[in-house]
């Protein structure tokens, strides 16, 4: 019984990157694998920012990402008629942990 729930949680949190790129105010709902772009670059840039504030952090950040980029290459992969089927829209979303690299 254990397994399964720590499976049903595991399923939960992976692929929240494909569900995020597509609800919200800049939903970008027709665009192909779009969910697997933003976790690629979400996890490297929540590294990146580990790697900078608080080293440890980083031994959590990348296997949480690489959790989240197979979901979302999977979940992806489920939705893509969906994302054929719709227009594209022209919006972009950012990253949880987007660096300003200006200042």
């Amino acid at each position: 019984m254990k397994k399964i729930q720590y499976l049903v949680l595991l399923c939960l949190l992976s692929a929240c990157s494909s569900i995020i790129s597509r609800v919200g105010e800049k939903s970008q709902i027709g665009k192909p694998y779009v969910g697997l772009k933003h976790s690629t670059w979400n996890a490297a840039e929540c590294s990146f920012a580990a790697l900078l504030s608080f080293p440890p952090a980083v031994l959590v950040t990348i296997p949480l990402g690489i959790v989240d980029i197979m979901g979302s290459a999977i979940l992806d992969t489920i939705l893509l008629p969906l994302d054929l089927a719709i227009e594209e829209s022209d919006t972009t979303k950012q990253g949880i942990c987007h660096i300003d690299w200006s200042k």
